[in-house]
């Protein structure tokens, strides 16, 4: 990335410190400090490995009119750069605010959106071209021509610009003219003396949802959950059945959810239709409508109404207004093909993979979100958000930009894949025993998990590590509920190994008493008379890894809760969310049934599987 500070439209000369961030083995930063210098005549090109939002940063905490920033064959460093800008910008009309000024734009810090890029003439050579932004026809664009270079121009591996595609978008677009491209003849070059003047204040990424609409999503969904609920509970279903329901259909169709809802209960039955069964990450199965449409096969309801008591504020928070955030895990066979049928759902239109960005060997390296599809509303192109290119080991197509800069803006649909799912897939085929008639509390299942009496064990997902395998033998788990309670903690931080193990151990507590998930904290806590906001406040500080603070130490004293309780509390890292452990503990305990029932199949099935 190129980078040069004006003001008032000039070059100028000066000092910046500049952070150099690299990866060491240990994943931290190690911070260098480098000083480039721009003279007074013209900047020389100064290629940096620098966050782009750091330049941003200095630029406007010195005052400087504008800053022109350069990438080169990429135009990653724009969203970055604007995010930054973005920031200031909120800050700066916030200290308006305060002072009864006005914020005005013009008068404030302007980025000048450049791109270095190859150009392929007709006769075969190339030419550096920099290219800048003038105006939001510019962007988009500049936007058409980093995508075309990358999936039709590509050049081993290099990008290349056609002339004619050039010329083709060149509106809101400057083309400057560098020594080097003197030798291109018929060609007009831009006057880029006095580009303040020239170019406005261009937003790289798009503000607002642009999210698919789904035909009458509210009424069908509400439908779907009527017509499941009466098909589970009868026709007076009880009083906490209807109103989770209703709670939860409320919040969801008020907050525009519904077709989310609706776009992944089709996306579930295309798998499930198949034959290939699913399973959830996270924690969406805290969904009591999720459930209804088939989205998932956890019941969050209280264990009186044949539920796993899964409160829904850990999935849609304390407001029941939180994004819903769904992934699911597919059989590998199946996933790439339910990749693909989700173009033909309602209201989409363009799709591609979310794209990745890390740095390898001071190199941006391109690469692509295992599971992530990027979704278009219908009436909108991808483009017009991200240029698109292809990852740096594959021919699939991803976002230029990484996810993460156009996830406020497109939906983004998690469809993972999990080689388990694939060998349930096989075990049901070959067995005739479908995964849903097997009794999550079949004891020889159970005692298989419980005892690891046969080696293949060891193979048993969540289960059969050597940790996990000594957790077991520790806690004596005799229950299906029992063994949520391991998986839970077996993938928290510092929840059991340097924390509760001791208590039970030591007999001060039980396995039951274990705070394994972060639904348990709330839901322990709204036990003691703990007020719901207060609980979710102290589960979402312990979840983090933030420990307790001191009102809510006093809180959870007053209210009895015992020492060893809050000592775990303060010294848990992260928690597991509880639906997340049901759905592989579920996993886990039909591949037992099988294990221990079909054992040869068992054995094939992982042959096949790999």
């Amino acid at each position: 990335m190129q980078y040069q500070i004006m003001v008032d439209g000039k070059r100028v000369k000066v000092e910046i410190p500049i952070r150099k961030y690299s990866l060491e083995a240990d994943n931290t930063a190690r911070e260098q400090i480098i000083r480039h210098y721009l003279d007074e005549v013209g900047a020389k090109d100064v290629v940096i490995e620098t966050a782009a939002d750091e330049l941003v940063r200095y630029a406007y905490d010195h005052g400087y009119k504008s800053i022109v920033i350069t990438d080169c064959r990429s135009v990653q460093a724009f969203s970055e750069s604007y995010r930054e800008w973005s920031r200031l910008w909120k800050q700066y009309q916030k200290e308006c605010r305060d002072t009864g000024k006005e914020a005005v734009l013009k008068d404030f810090l302007k980025i000048i959106y450049g791109f270095e890029g190859n150009l392929l003439t007709q006769d075969g050579k190339v030419f550096p071209v920099l290219i800048y932004v003038k105006n939001e026809t510019g962007l988009r664009n500049l936007y058409k021509i980093v995508t075309a270079s990358y999936l039709e121009y590509c050049n081993n591996k290099t990008p290349m610009i056609p002339r004619a595609l050039l010329e083709q978008y060149r509106d809101g677009l400057l083309i400057s003219e560098l020594k080097e491209t003197k030798e291109i003849p018929d060609f007009i070059f831009d006057d880029c003396s006095n580009l303040d003047d020239q170019i406005g204040y261009v937003r790289p990424l798009r503000e607002g949802k642009y999210w698919p609409e789904y035909p009458d999503a509210d009424k069908e969904l509400r439908e779907i959950c009527e017509r499941r609920v009466k098909e589970l509970f009868g026709d007076k279903p009880n009083s906490e059945v209807r109103e989770r329901m209703e709670q939860e259909l409320n919040a969801i169709c008020q907050n525009g959810y519904a077709g989310i809802y609706m776009l992944w209960r089709l996306i579930v039955k295309k798998s499930l239709d198949e034959g290939y069964p699913v399973g959830i990450r996270g924690a969406v199965g805290s969904s009591f409508v999720a459930y209804l449409c088939g989205i998932t096969e956890i019941n969050p309801l209280s264990y009186e109404s044949g539920g796993y008591n899964i409160p829904l504020e850990v999935f849609m928070g304390l407001n029941l207004d939180k994004e819903p955030d769904i992934d699911i895990n597919f059989s590998p066979v199946i996933q790439e093909t339910v990749q693909n049928y989700i173009k033909d759902l309602p209201g989409v239109g363009e799709t591609c993979y979310g794209g990745t960005i890390s740095i390898k060997n001071g190199k941006k390296i391109n690469g692509i979100h295992p599971g992530g599809i990027i979704v278009c509303p219908e009436g909108e192109e991808l483009v017009s958000f991200t240029p698109l290119n292809h990852p740096h080991f594959g021919n699939k197509i991803t976002t230029h930009f990484s996810y993460h800069d156009i996830s406020n803006s497109l939906l983004k649909l998690d469809i993972l894949g999990h080689d388990k799912y694939e060998l349930l897939h096989f075990l049901q085929e070959n067995t005739g025993m479908r995964i849903e008639d097997i009794s999550l509390d079949d004891k020889k299942a159970l005692d298989l998990i419980r005892d690891g009496s046969i080696p293949l064990i060891r193979d048993l997902p969540e289960f059969g590590s050597e940790l996990v395998r000594k957790m077991i033998a520790e806690t004596k788990p005799e229950t299906f509920t029992d063994l949520i309670k391991i998986d839970a903690m077996s993938h928290g931080t510092e929840v059991w190994y340097g924390n509760q193990e001791e208590a039970v151990r030591n007999g001060e507590i039980k396995l039951s008493d274990c705070i394994a998930s972060r639904d348990d904290i709330m839901l322990y806590l709204m036990g003691r008379n703990i007020d719901k906001n207060t609980a979710y406040q102290i589960m979402e500080y312990v979840r983090k890894g933030r420990g307790l603070n001191s009102e809510h130490r006093k809180i959870m004293k007053e209210a009895g809760i015992p020492e060893w309780y809050i000592k775990a509390c303060k010294k848990i890292k992260y928690l597991f969310p509880k639906a997340h452990a049901v759905s592989y503990t579920m996993m886990a305990v039909r591949l037992a049934y099988y294990m221990i029932r079909y054992p040869e199949v068992y054995s094939e099935g992982l042959s096949a599987v790999g």
